[in-house]
């Protein structure tokens, strides 16, 4: 994503802008209007209140309760009942206009589990009718179909309506009485927020649909994160958005509250486990890896918790949840920053995504932890969550892209170093049998010669007759590097010294062939080029505790680089191709560093261990 970023930095930034501004538009210029709403009180409506904390007042006999009983609202703020304790309103809708109003009363939010309605009609029983509409009602028995607790109310042409109204909820009560004079100006903001929220889930669900279908063909584990990130963030924002209330399913307490907090829960495991993916912690910054662990953990342990709900008189966990996943969120955010410090290239473009995600959820946290109803904050985190998701479905395209042309360039160094073995082969019997002819004239007159070419003869046998992309113990490996230096050491003589410290558990170590040869060579060659005086090989291996396994070639001289002067033997083959093979075989999380410092050259590369924690078997190709 970098590379991509860095060529098309223009493109990107005018494609955010582009969607952050069309999605802004629609979210607060579309679906955040509300004109034609009054907020209760207002001019036309006298609002009064009468608590009942224990739910103890019944209809009709609340309407023999004397007029001291009942508080006059003069404030527009949310009205409050804790504990499930309950709230009856008594409004009086006035029509100053020449026509009558056909009007919707309404909550705010959409949070209520239940709201209850008595207008007058003198042709139902008792002389008032009675409407019933919340979370908890289906869609079929609702006045108006929809997710909001609303009411259709009359109010004649220069006359006056009383209404009564009865709010409940399991939890805690928060509502805020809204009027609508015209129903089709109610009706047009339903029509506005379901166009918004079709495009912005239709867009989330498109996304996970591809990456879904992308998973199931390449089956990427930090795919399979984002996947789950992606999910359970949909399944928040629905539940959030009361999306099921939509299609007309009542979903309100006790079981909304578990399942928003189970899908917060998760989709901050998911984006844990996801960055430790995408930023290869576990290989680039395991002490950073380490800390991302313990942040999925808490987040598992938010989503134990959920189910408690469900028994629960209060919100208390979900109180606890969610400022626990902010603070989750925030170390996460800097966990990447400090990847980044630590030279983790892909966790800039991470801290990008996740940064207009955050940007998006502040006012929503900010509302909840202030125990304040999330109003249009939601639209927000909408935006902020739309941002971060495509962002990132776009860097992982990206990802896979140049997975795609790195295995690719793997399979062209592979056949590039087979092509550049082709100048060298010869029929393997014809040459077994001239070397050892050799060896039978020279030995008698030069014993170290013919050591030489018997260590030639052993060399070419391994070389040659090894079976074409059959992975190799790695003590086989060493064995043959043992009889290449040996032949070098006849060659150069006093002026070089081959060190080995090799741990013989590291030897059923499986690595793809002739994987350390060329590294061994370029140690000879461009060592050999630098070094001052005598050229000293050193070659260690070491099994480590969770099965991986560490290899360290260092010699004497100096760091060349790829741009100057090679040996006139090199072949300019050298440490790209080892890169490509070595990402092809172990799917990038190896680990492969060159330093350069007092006169020596180390290489040190660490190959990962299987699941188990054993190294990999790897089977015949």
């Amino acid at each position: 994503m970098l590379r991509l970023f860095a060529t098309h930095r223009l493109q990107l930034a005018g494609l955010l802008v582009l969607v952050a501004g069309g999605l802004g538009v629609l979210l607060y210029g579309l679906a955040g209007t509300r004109e034609g709403m009054q907020i209760l009180p207002s001019a036309d409506v006298a609002l009064e209140v009468l608590p009942d904390p224990g739910r103890n007042l019944a209809w009709p006999a609340v309407l023999a309760q004397p007029p001291s009983a009942w508080q006059r609202r003069t404030s527009d703020y949310y009205l409050q009942a804790v504990n499930g304790g309950s709230l009856w309103l008594r409004a009086t809708l006035r029509n100053p206009t020449d026509r009558p109003h056909q009007g919707v009363f309404a909550d705010e939010e959409h949070i209520l589990d239940q709201l209850e309605c008595w207008t007058p009609d003198a042709q139902e029983p008792g002389g008032w009718r009675r409407q019933v509409t919340g979370e908890r009602v289906p869609g079929a028995l609702k006045p108006i179909w929809g997710r909001d607790a609303a009411v259709y109310i009359t109010v004649p042409a220069r006359g006056e309506t009383i209404a009564y109204f009865r709010t409940h909820d399991r939890l805690n009560t928060w509502f805020r009485a809204v009027w609508w004079p015209e129903a089709r100006d109610f009706h047009a903001m339903q029509l506005r927020e379901l166009a918004a929220e079709t495009l912005y889930f239709g867009v989330l669900l498109a996304l996970f649909i591809y990456n879904g279908l992308l998973w199931l063909r390449l089956r990427h584990r930090d795919l399979g994160r984002y996947l789950g990130y992606l999910g359970s963030m949909v399944v928040f924002m629905a539940l959030s958005r009361s999306v099921p209330m939509l299609v007309g399913w009542p979903l309100g307490s006790p079981y909304l509250e578990p399942l928003v907090t189970l899908s917060l829960a998760l989709s901050s495991f998911f984006v844990v486990q996801f960055a430790r993916e995408f930023l290869s912690l576990g290989t680039a910054a395991p002490r950073l890896d380490r800390a991302a662990r313990w942040l999925g953990w808490v987040s598992l342990g938010f989503a134990a918790g959920a189910p408690t709900l469900l028994r629960s008189e209060t919100s208390l966990w979900m109180h606890i949840v969610i400022p626990g996943v902010v603070v989750t969120q925030f170390l996460l955010l800097l966990t990447a920053a400090l990847a980044w410090r630590a030279g983790v290239r892909p966790a800039r473009f991470f801290l990008l995504c996740f940064s207009f995600f955050l940007v998006g959820a502040l006012p929503y946290a900010t509302r909840w932890l202030t125990a304040v109803p999330l109003g249009s904050t939601m639209f927000f985190l909408m935006l902020g969550s739309a941002l971060e998701m495509l962002l990132l479905s776009i860097a992982l395209a990206d990802r896979f892209a140049r997975v795609e042309r790195e295995r690719h360039a793997a399979q062209l160094a592979e056949e590039r170093a087979r092509l550049e073995s082709l100048r060298y082969q010869l029929n393997p019997h014809f040459l077994f049998n001239a070397l050892n002819s050799i060896y039978g004239l020279v030995y008698p007159h030069s014993p170290a010669a013919g050591d030489v070419v018997r260590r030639l003869a052993d060399f070419c046998r391994d070389t040659l007759t090894r079976p074409g992309g059959r992975w190799q113990p790695l003590g086989d490996e060493l064995t043959m590097l043992g009889n290449y230096l040996r032949i070098e050491q006849a060659r150069w003589r006093d002026r070089l010294k081959v060190e080995f410290d090799l741990d013989p558990a590291a030897g059923a170590y499986l690595v793809p062939p002739f994987l350390l040869l060329p590294l061994v060579d370029n140690a000879v060659k461009h060592g050999g080029a630098t070094s001052p005086d005598i050229l000293v090989i050193r070659l260690a291996t070491r099994l480590e505790p969770d099965g991986a396994v560490t290899l360290i070639i260092a010699n004497t001289g100096r760091w060349v680089e790829s741009s100057g002067p090679r040996p006139p033997t090199s072949t300019g083959v050298g440490l790209e191709n080892i890169r490509a093979r070595l990402g092809h075989a172990f799917g990038g999380k190896h680990g492969l560093n060159v330093e350069s410092s007092a006169g020596w050259v180390t290489l040190t590369l660490r190959l990962p261990a299987r699941a188990d924690g054993t190294p990999p078997a790897r089977p015949a190709t």
